[in-house]
């Protein structure tokens, strides 16, 4: 299984868990879309845009490495991959 860790204020878009499991997903896109389906609303609001992508504050990465480095939402993931969804802090 996929592990998904939702820090800081995300935890609120998956019932206030910190760490989930996700079964069945071949991309970070599939494991997302798992989560929106079980989630919901919640889940959309924080992390996912109105086009279907995760907000552009929303680090994601896939056993420490950026998603954007990588495949973006195709980047494939395995048994034993972690996921971290973490919002991005910005200010002076």
């Amino acid at each position: 299984m996929v592990r998904v860790k939702c820090l800081a204020g995300l935890k609120r878009a998956v019932g206030g868990q910190r760490e989930i499991t996700v079964s069945g997903a071949l991309t970070v896109k599939e494991v997302i879309d798992k989560l929106r389906s079980e989630y919901g609303e919640e889940f959309e609001k924080r992390v996912v845009d109105e086009t279907g992508q995760v907000k552009r504050y929303i680090a994601v990465h896939v056993d420490g490495k950026d998603i954007r480095l990588l495949e973006g939402l195709g980047t494939k993931v395995k048994e034993d991959t972690e996921i971290v969804l973490l919002p991005m802090v910005a200010g002076g």
